[in-house]
């Protein structure tokens, strides 16, 4: 038995973060498009797997994009610049001409929309900051979504908190998913949440990816430079309590200054950090040194692993930080690429699971059982996973990336099978069974009708 590859186009792919995620789930990226040279130079170290056209998007035609698929494009993601949405900065300036200047920028998203509509890809992903919701009183995602409804899709945007997916993050983002193949447009659930109410796992606090860092020394090589702050900063960085802010109304003449900004605020140990914005000195302060984050602090709470580099750390500081403070969310990712698979491909999917534990059930119907101390049988579920893990890999050649969240390694489809949970397609695991699958609701949801028992 065999299976097409799910392939996947990304445009404005700055870092890598976008399709991070799509790899760790089995997608097979074909092509990236950026127009920044050291973008270019951080993705041939990174991905030289990854093919890369360094040109402006505007500049790239829909036909030189095809030319590096040799099918049809499943997937199309990107997220268009997004400084000149952006509630932080050009929109909140107290300068009215820089607030109501225009930023060509914004335009991008609009070429991105022209792009879909030529090369029809089956699903598109699109991210932005929520400043897009507010743009010209809403009309402007008015526009964006109607064009891309009158090229034959069905779409639907959400404002998505990163932390909900358990990125170390209050990072809100929209997300605008859709495809062209009639299915309905579903997001991820979220699986963590900030309400003990809600019965989910508690957000991830900032300090359990970035703690073992606090003792590290300067490593350029692993993108770890602290920031040579003035004097004048350090001693301003020392009246900020933890979780708080600079007390701007208790500072001395010499420490005092107009327009602090948004960069004067300590992390909180037992807090997500911060959203990671651009810039040379953007970043929030370090929960317990008097300092700014370093670009590998603020790459791994934006979820990159520890062997991607960012490039000419130490010379180009600026640019660096920016592309890391840019960059999308990689677990979060990996989430919306899952829901891309279960919106598209999620009956299949299920199915082929049935049949695998059909034909093992039949040869064996204790096949996984194990007897417990009063001698009754239990199912021994990672053992399960483990044996649908190996049939994925040795009859469907897919090697799914081995990922990690919370520095422990996830058991094989940990991930999907908690999202098809609480989405209701899955109910338990039993003894002669194996899964066993809400088939009525995944028929509902899916439209997918398979010859079932």
């Amino acid at each position: 038995m065999s299976v097409k590859m799910n392939n996947v186009i990304d445009l404005f792919c700055g870092a890598g973060g976008l399709h991070i995620g799509f790899e760790q789930v089995g997608f097979c990226v074909k092509l990236c498009v950026d127009n920044n040279a050291l973008v270019e130079k951080t993705h041939k170290r990174n991905y030289p797997h990854i093919p890369m056209i360094k040109r402006d998007i505007s500049e790239v035609s829909p036909k030189a994009i095809a030319e590096y698929c040799d099918c049809e494009i499943d997937v199309l993601i990107g997220g268009p610049p997004c400084q000149g949405f952006s509630t932080i900065g050009r929109r909140v300036s107290s300068n009215p001409d820089k607030r109501n200047q225009a930023d060509s920028r914004n335009e991008l998203i609009f070429v991105y929309a022209r792009i879909v509509s030529t090369l029809k890809p089956k699903f598109i992903v699109m991210e932005n900051v929520k400043g897009i919701l507010t743009m010209k009183n809403g009309s402007y995602l008015d526009t964006v979504l109607s064009e891309l409804r009158r090229a034959g899709y069905n779409v639907d945007y959400r404002l998505v908190n990163m932390a909900d997916y358990g990125v170390a993050q209050i990072r809100e983002r929209v997300i605008i998913l859709g495809n062209s193949i009639g299915l309905p447009v579903k997001f991820p659930v979220p699986d963590h949440s900030d309400n003990s109410d809600d019965d989910l796992n508690p957000w991830v606090d900032c300090w359990s990816v970035i703690s073992d860092l606090e003792s590290m020394g300067d490593n350029p090589a692993f993108n770890h430079v602290a920031l040579k702050h003035t004097q004048t900063n350090i001693e301003r960085y020392k009246l900020i309590p933890e979780g708080g802010r600079l007390p701007e109304d208790a500072l001395s003449a010499e420490l005092y200054r107009k327009n602090f900004g948004n960069t004067y605020k300590r992390l909180n140990r037992k807090r997500p950090a911060l959203t990671m914005v651009p810039g040379n000195d953007a970043f929030p302060i370090h929960p317990t040194l008097h300092r700014s984050l370093t670009v590998r602090e603020a790459a791994r709470i934006q979820t990159f692993t520890d062997d991607c580099r960012l490039t000419d750390l130490g010379y180009r500081f600026v640019d660096t930080c920016e592309r890391t403070g840019n960059a999308n969310c990689g677990i979060a990712r990996e989430i919306f690429a899952s829901s891309i698979l279960q919106n598209g491909q999620l009956g299949a999917f299920l199915y082929y699971i049935y049949k695998l534990s059909e034909q093992k059930f039949q040869e064996n119907p204790l096949a996984f059982a194990i007897q417990t101390a009063s001698g009754s049988y239990a199912f021994d579920q990672n053992e399960y996973k483990a044996w649908l893990e190996d049939c994925f890999q040795n009859e469907l050649h897919i090697i799914r990336k081995v990922s990690t969240r919370g520095g422990t390694a996830r058991q094989p489809f940990q991930a999907e099978f908690a999202i098809l949970r609480n989405l209701g397609y899955i109910k338990s695991f039993r003894i002669g069974v194996g899964l066993e699958i809400n088939w009525p609701k995944v028929q509902e949801s899916m439209s997918f009708n398979p010859s079932l028992p």
